[in-house]
């Protein structure tokens, strides 16, 4: 793939506990990316406090799995690879990666060099290899790099996110990655690999302004996560995002 120039349950989840890796810097893999569609972003605002809109573009959501962090989740799913994800939300709004190319000063074709993007292939070692590609994110399926991982805790609940990302230290020994490596597109998107998505982000895609009429809508459809169907799409609401332990995908 290049880049362009709920339903809830009213079964009882059969997770145990959910994971909470160390917090600090650790070996990880890219393991899925999922592709978010054209999304609307939140204004820039400047220093003196003015919001700047900001035009829409497509956006990917990356995830990677701690390579020696591991989480037993019971029953059928055992013990996996903690995956965290490199996105953050802000309003209830997933903020994926844009993926975006542009031309820059010196005449190459490439992501903004101050992007997640950039930083993202930068670390995993791929800048030349993206730039030679024209830039088909397959290539960084199972790259290992270094996340940072951190830790808050409030009223007795761990939150953690990846606060960044740096390449792996030379001579560090690599742990093998699980898991399949997966990347999910919005037109050669399946039912298997739908299921895979996590709920904040289907609801994510649902807002895109390319999702009507979509290969993926027509999955979502298909398996019940768009009850809206075609013919209504689903308000973009604020607020924090809840997560469904019954619905969303724990690894």
């Amino acid at each position: 793939m290049k880049p362009t120039i709920q339903t809830t349950s009213s079964k009882k989840s059969s997770i145990k506990s959910w994971p909470r890796p160390e917090a600090g810097v650790t070996l990880a893999a890219v393991s899925m990316i999922v592709d978010m569609g054209v999304q609307a972003r939140p204004d820039f605002v400047d220093q003196s406090g003015k919001k700047i809109p900001r035009r829409p573009v497509q956006q990917l959501a990356i995830l990677v799995d701690l390579l020696t962090q591991k989480h037993n989740w019971g029953g059928d799913l055992g013990e996996k690879q903690i995956r965290m994800p490199l996105y953050n939300t802000f309003e209830g709004q997933v903020l994926g990666h844009d993926f975006v190319v542009y031309k820059q000063d010196d005449g190459v074709v490439t992501f903004n060099a101050k992007s997640k993007m950039a930083k993202l292939t930068s670390a995993c070692g791929a800048t030349k290899e993206l730039l030679a590609n024209g830039h088909d994110i397959s290539a960084l399926l199972g790259k290992a790099l270094m996340v940072e991982v951190s830790e808050r805790e409030h009223n007795g609940n761990f939150y953690h996110k990846i606060k960044g990302v740096m390449p792996v230290m030379k001579g560090l020994p690599i742990p093998p990655l699980e898991a399949t490596p997966v990347l999910v597109s919005f037109e050669t998107c399946t039912e298997e690999q739908a299921k895979l998505i996590r709920s904040d982000v289907r609801k994510q895609i649902m807002k895109a302004e390319n999702y009507d009429g979509s290969t993926i809508q027509k999955v979502f459809i298909k398996l019940g996560f768009d009850e809206g169907g075609f013919e209504e799409k689903p308000e973009s609401k604020g607020g924090a995002l809840a997560l469904d332990l019954d619905d969303d995908i724990p690894f």
